[in-house]
């Protein structure tokens, strides 16, 4: 009976430089959320950089195929943070970009054959799947993300990838509003199929139940992220810096990245060693229990898309303390759910902080607030009946 639904459903080839290869790994897990919701209506074959470990060829019902591109120790192009990361940290590691892009088309040319759609996610894999669609005669969705519209902003190559995947896909869908009308007003002529749909939230987020914090306990800051220069973890660092005479405070920062040795010495010279830490990478599975644990979420990023991060924060009912960026408008409503300060500014973050300090029913009261509102419209069900409903005019569009 499963395998006849199987057979009656759509199949969609999916590109990510970014997907979990293993059911403990975190890298582009919301990536993996939205196929795993989509398949209800549709087979779902993602094709993706091999690394250095194992990996797993299914995770939930999809079908994962890590494309090799190098002898197995040399695959270093997938590790945290990304693709451009992992070559900021290991320069000699652009010899292997080109296997990579090739190894990535090569795959999705030989599995688009069963393939009904193509969905390409930010700008490279978008241009190599519409690549792919010229050549099969397949419609192509590409997703996204505020990092492909900043680093347009600043870079030829990447303005010419934005150029591309907007000009020649199918249909192109923005995480975030703000993103999405930034691009409409950039490209008019193709308004009509450039289009907003939010990442979800897990239920597991909505379900969470918060650990109330004890009489005389610290203040519990929670922050997650790549430890990239564009998340700010400096600055975070530089404002608890500021407070630490005036609270007793707790900050946890889960996330890895080459970043983690500067902020290590960030820490010991401050002498914060002891009320921050860096806890890196653990489980999907675990992050519910690391938000109920926290009293307030904070985001200090430079530049953000639509932050899966702040979402599920705000899904768990904490209270948020974040840069005000386009992106976040979507999440964050000051002085309702949480406060907005401005981005890069060390004085305005240790304010925020110092707010937060002041009144803790206020602060619970703002994240019941923000639950109820996000819990009301966003969940990967919702997410991916959009993009089922608009692969589904793609495909009616090319019949007609």
């Amino acid at each position: 009976m499963i395998e006849k639904m199987n057979d009656q459903r759509q199949r969609l080839l999916a590109l990510s430089t970014s997907y979990p290869l293993r059911e403990s790994s975190s890298s582009g897990i919301f990536v993996h959320r939205l196929y795993s919701a989509l398949l209800p209506w549709w087979n779902v074959d993602v094709v993706c950089p091999d690394d250095t470990l194992d990996s797993i060829n299914e995770l939930d019902g999809v079908k994962v195929h890590p494309a090799r591109y190098a002898f197995k120790r040399w695959q270093l192009l997938s590790g945290s943070g990304g693709v451009l990361p992992s070559l900021r940290r290991k320069p000699f590691a652009f010899l292997l970009l080109p296997l990579l892009l090739s190894s990535l088309f090569l795959n999705g040319l030989f599995r688009s054959r069963h393939a009904q759609a193509i969905h390409g996610n930010w700008s490279v894999c978008g241009l190599l799947a519409i690549i792919l669609g010229r050549m099969t005669g397949k419609p192509v969705l590409v997703t996204l993300r505020g990092s492909d519209v900043e680093k347009a902003r600043g870079g030829i190559l990447f303005r010419w990838l934005l150029d591309s995947v907007v000009t020649q896909a199918n249909a192109v869908v923005c995480v975030s509003k703000a993103m999405c009308l930034d691009l409409q007003a950039q490209y008019p002529k193709y308004a009509d199929k450039i289009c907003h749909s939010p990442n979800g939230v897990s239920d597991a987020f909505f379900n969470n139940r918060h650990t109330p914090r004890i009489q005389g306990q610290a203040i519990r800051l929670l922050a997650v992220g790549s430890l990239l220069p564009v998340k700010g973890f400096d600055i975070l660092i530089s404002a608890l810096a500021k407070m630490m005479a005036e609270a007793d405070i707790e900050l946890v920062i889960v996330g890895e990245g080459p970043e983690r040795d500067r902020l290590q010495t960030c820490l010991q010279a401050f002498g914060l060693s002891k009320n921050i830490r860096l806890m890196g990478l653990i489980s999907p599975n675990q992050m519910p229990e690391c938000y109920a644990n926290a009293d307030v979420f904070v985001l200090s990023s430079r530049n953000e898309g639509r932050p899966n991060v702040l979402a599920e924060a705000v899904a768990s009912g904490l209270p948020v303390l974040c840069a005000d960026l386009p992106g976040v408008v979507d999440l964050v409503r000051d002085g309702e759910n949480g406060w907005l300060f401005k981005p890069d500014d060390v004085e305005a973050l240790a304010s925020g902080i110092r707010r937060c300090l002041l009144d803790m029913p206020q602060w619970l009261a703002m994240g019941h607030r923000g639950k109820m509102h996000l819990q009301a419209c966003s969940s990967w069900a919702v997410t991916a009946d959009q993009y089922h409903k608009l692969l589904c005019s793609m495909l009616k569009e090319q019949r007609e």
